[in-house]
């Protein structure tokens, strides 16, 4: 999901501005850190059931609190693995395919937004009608914390849109662009041609 400016040509978009994949120390780091968790919850196991407590339902339920946490930090590092080699993959696709790409004009017919306490936008996620029953659905996220929009940007039912797709495969990476709708019309030749990621 691209949030424009104003329309700018009609050459396809030359990367997909999506987050990048967690760096290999990082990466390392929380395996580590994760790690270090696992082996601490198995210690405070051991002293659960080794030490006097007010009767083994005691034992048990901080038993299942301290696994589920350790089970639950392992599964959103391991889905965030899997989901950062996914963007590296489309990245790479987009990339060997952009040569094939073609836009088809589309209306946003549905829009999804999910905001901060301090107003900005977090997430949001777009469906666009592309045919009279062909829908496309692509959602934003800010690539960095200092690349926010306010909800007054993003873009309204109604509003026009263009997707960038090689074919119909399912597989294929496909981006939606869509202008900011606070942007008035004098913007529109100043050279400033992407607002926000």
């Amino acid at each position: 999901m691209h949030v424009l400016q104003h329309w700018g040509d009609t050459r396809p978009p030359a990367e997909l501005r999506i987050q990048p994949r967690l760096a290999p120390a990082y990466r390392v780091a929380l395996a580590v850190v994760l790690s270090a968790a696992a082996v601490l919850s198995l210690y405070l196991i051991v002293v659960l059931w080794t030490t006097p407590t007010p009767g083994w339902w005691f034992s048990l339920l901080f038993t299942i609190m301290i696994l589920g946490m350790a089970v639950g930090f392992w599964a959103g590092f391991i889905g965030a693995l899997q989901a950062g080699a996914g963007r590296e993959r489309a990245s790479a696709r987009w990339a060997e395919t952009v040569h094939a790409v073609r836009a088809t004009p589309g209306v946003i017919v549905s829009r999804d937004v999910a905001t901060s306490d301090d107003g900005s936008v977090l997430r949001f996620e777009l469906t666009v009608r592309t045919g009279q029953e062909s829908t496309v659905t692509g959602t934003w996220r800010p690539r960095s914390a200092s690349r926010r929009l306010l909800q007054s940007q993003v873009p309204g039912v109604g509003g026009a849109a263009r997707v960038w797709r090689v074919g119909g495969a399912a597989d294929e990476p496909v981006v939606i662009e869509a202008l900011d709708p606070t942007v008035t019309a004098h913007a529109e030749g100043s050279g400033i041609e992407k607002y926000a990621d």
